[in-house]
């Protein structure tokens, strides 16, 4: 172990070297007091990233559980996330390309119904002007299983999770959240959500996509309070500023923040209005 990168909601991710030949990697491990809800988002992030291969997500190089806690390695990414880069806000030459390669990712999801449910600059690491979405511990897979053969290693994950938990889950996948639950971070999510996430859709992260562009294209924030937050207090959500927004993404931004689910773009639309 080389030292401590950092500290998430669920876990604390370490540069660790490999023996063999030296090279080095991110592992994510479990911080703190491990209760069950957490032990099995931690094994859900797994599962979900260790089948995605894409240039515009972090995958998982290898999973396990060692000394009564569960691991991940991934690619070490040097450069950091957009949370950091915030000093860069605003500029639409930077924001474009990046925000292209962030829908490029979202897309690959949402075509393997897997819906990320908590997109934030903080969970887009950029490294080489390359943009990768990490965190898949809050996700949702909307589809059964596959014979896929890392799939099926990380539903043994999962398994050995349940066993180490006394969970008994039966199905592709545990059920991690109830309806009227709400996960994520609020000032990013969909105003729908209000009623909680049993039922996450690929709308409610192009909403998310929506709110992030915003802010990396103009430097400010599309809503003053959490729409979510605001639709919960019964008010009603002021619609943002789109004329701050370049002319030639301003439809776009403005369908991705749509109240009306309905209403906004897939992701595959958003890479192409972003390639244009």
């Amino acid at each position: 172990m080389i030292g401590k990168l950092g500290a998430g909601g669920m876990g604390t991710v370490f540069e660790v070297e490999r023996l063999e030949d030296g090279k080095r990697f991110a592992m994510k491990t479990l911080r703190g007091r491990r209760g069950t809800d957490l032990l099995m988002r931690f094994a859900r992030e797994a599962q979900v990233a260790a089948e995605l291969a894409h240039p515009n997500l972090v995958p998982v190089i290898d999973v396990g559980f060692t000394d009564g806690s569960l691991y991940l390695v991934m690619p070490l990414i040097h450069g950091g996330s957009l949370e950091g880069q915030r000093s860069k806000f605003g500029d639409p030459a930077w924001a474009r390309p990046i925000l292209r390669q962030i829908a490029a990712g979202l897309s690959a999801l949402h075509a393997r119904d897997i819906i990320h449910r908590d997109l934030k600059p903080a969970n887009v690491l950029l490294a080489s002007g390359v943009a990768r979405i990490a965190d898949f511990g809050l996700s949702s897979l909307a589809r059964p299983a596959d014979p896929d053969a890392r799939r099926q290693s990380s539903s043994n994950l999962i398994a050995l999770a349940q066993t180490q938990t006394g969970v008994n889950n039966r199905g592709s996948s545990p059920q991690l959240t109830r309806q009227g639950d709400v996960f994520g971070t609020p000032a990013y999510m969909a105003p729908e959500l209000d009623s909680g996430v049993h039922a996450p859709k690929a709308s409610s992260d192009v909403f998310s996509f929506g709110v992030l562009a915003y802010e990396l294209l103009t430097g400010a924030k599309a809503f003053a309070e959490a729409p979510l937050v605001t639709k919960m207090a019964g008010k009603d959500i002021a619609a943002p500023d789109l004329d701050r927004v370049p002319a030639e993404l301003r439809d776009l931004v403005g369908r991705c923040l749509d109240l009306d689910a309905a209403n906004r773009p897939t992701a595959v639309e958003i890479v192409t209005a972003c390639t244009v």
